[in-house]
């Protein structure tokens, strides 16, 4: 029992340790952070605001692992077990105040039992040619300076500035994929956004011109290819519409239909669509880089990329009939562009179910001026670990959860709440008769 609580390494006086904080999938943060004592307890550091600059002081008394201290703000805590710390490199700056700066985490050592206090050196990365760059930027900059944009990327960013919306650095999106990255959307969702403005999706000309000039594809091989024109267009009005990003998802007759309707979703909601070309839609999160969305714009957002999924995964079905020769004399389009509605309106159910938790998301992400007046978090980060998920029963709701969804969602004609608590979805065909286009 020892073993498993302490683990399996060996622990020098003076070190320092922290509880590893998951707060983002691809980065841990350091939480709560303790020093290791001779007589084996632990003593609590606290940051001294910003959190970000990595000081610590000493706050409290020493306790052993597992013990509970009655006189914090949260006495039913215990103190963390060996096992579930990681040793810190730490440089003092006044041991006196019992003031230390955190540099990062120290990987962890077999053959060797000591401390790892003095191999990094604070701020010791500097270059005398260049005494106002940290080694971060100068790397980053060297790197940058023998870099050159894909030209696909390339392509997207001058489609972006013609635009007019944003003024884009010279080394390309940078702020644009860390906005996507730190989205509250699904994975595919992002995998698609990547895609989308490296110019990867394989559909339309795009899939087309990939499997000819890079697969060298044979053009007789016509079950195998993708359509470089519109397929609806095509058997339906008897056209060769090129099948290029903008057609597909903004021009299309089943994309008009659908923009249209989330228009009218999000107008009832409160929140503009604000949307004039699908080049925009990669961009909508770069407001959350710094500061904390509402919900109401939160579900915006992840409304008008989960409409531009839609499109994405409706164009793949019609490829896929197309490649198995079934439409031909199939009734299956006639009604296409009503299809594609009726697919988009599974995602609004699944965003209306979703928002007591993007509530309880934002609620971890509350941000507050400390006493230089920079926002926050703030909770701390062992308190958010501590935060319960929400459970949504739609036959038995929660007063909290009755207020989230009837803020904005009960405007719609999506759903309705029911004697002040069990959730219920509309059919979707709500909307008066010349709402169709004819």
């Amino acid at each position: 029992m020892n073993r498993i609580l302490q683990g399996n390494q060996t622990f020098i006086p003076g070190e320092f340790l922290a509880y590893p904080a998951l707060l983002n999938p691809d980065k841990i943060s350091t939480s709560d952070v303790y020093q290791y004592l001779s007589d084996g307890t632990l003593q609590y550091y606290r940051f001294i605001d910003p959190p970000s600059d990595g000081v610590i002081q000493k706050s409290g008394i020493p306790y052993f692992p597992g013990d509970l201290d009655i006189l914090s703000d949260h006495p039913d805590v215990p103190y963390p077990q060996l096992s579930e710390l990681r040793r810190l490199t730490t440089y003092p700056i006044d041991e006196d105040m019992g003031l230390w700066q955190i540099t990062t985490y120290t990987l962890p050592s077999y053959k060797h039992s000591e401390s790892f206090k003095y191999n990094i050196q604070f701020g010791q990365y500097k270059h005398n040619i260049f005494p106002d760059q940290d080694y971060k930027t100068m790397a980053k900059n060297w790197r940058h300076a023998f870099s050159s944009i894909h030209p696909k990327t390339l392509e997207f960013i001058h489609k972006v500035e013609q635009l007019g919306f944003i003024n884009t650095p010279e080394l390309g999106l940078g702020n644009v994929m860390k906005s996507i990255n730190r989205a509250l959307i699904p994975p595919q969702h992002k995998v698609f956004l990547w895609k989308f403005i490296n110019k990867a999706l394989y559909i339309g000309e795009v899939g087309y011109s990939y499997q000819i000039h890079v697969k060298h594809v044979n053009p007789a091989n016509s079950f195998i290819l993708v359509p470089n024109f519109c397929i609806y267009s095509h058997y339906i009005l008897n056209t060769l519409q090129p099948a290029t990003y903008q057609w597909i998802f903004w021009d299309s007759p089943q994309a008009k239909l659908l923009w249209r309707h989330l228009t009218l979703i999000l107008l009832t909601m409160g929140a503009p669509l604000n949307i004039t070309s699908p080049y925009q839609i990669p961009l909508i999160f770069l407001p959350n880089v710094t500061t904390t969305p509402s919900l109401l714009e939160l579900t915006r957002q992840t409304l008008i990329v989960g409409a531009l999924y839609t499109l994405y995964t409706a164009e793949r079905i019609l490829v896929k009939h197309h490649q198995l020769n079934q439409l031909q004399g199939s009734t299956k389009l006639s009604q296409w562009p009503v299809e594609v509605y009726s697919f988009f309106n599974k995602e609004l159910q699944t965003q209306a179910l979703l928002a007591p938790f993007m509530q309880h998301e934002l609620n971890k992400r509350t941000q507050i001026p400390n006493f230089k007046g920079e926002l926050v978090l703030k909770h701390t980060l062992r308190q958010i670990m501590f935060f319960t998920d929400p459970v949504v029963n739609i036959n038995n709701l929660t007063q909290d959860q009755v207020d989230t969804f009837t803020s904005f969602w009960t405007k719609t004609i999506v759903l309705k709440i029911e004697d002040n608590i069990r959730l219920r979805f509309l059919h979707f065909h709500n909307y008066p008769i010349d709402f169709y286009p004819p």
